[in-house]
């Protein structure tokens, strides 16, 4: 489940639109956190992808 459907929204652009309109750099925020999270899945998936190829 992601946030948007926990939420009761319709798809993730109706949840970005109702909390980030108006924040001033709120798409910032939101790029950098964005890249954290995603450097973060990616690491641990080559971790254990790597885990397996060995």
């Amino acid at each position: 489940m992601d946030a948007a459907e926990w939420m009761g929204h319709a798809n993730p652009l109706v949840t970005c639109r109702r909390y980030v309109r108006g924040r001033v750099g709120a798409g910032d925020r939101g790029r950098a956190t964005t890249d954290i999270l995603l450097t973060g899945i990616f690491t641990v998936a080559e971790s254990v992808w790597n885990r397996k190829a060995a």
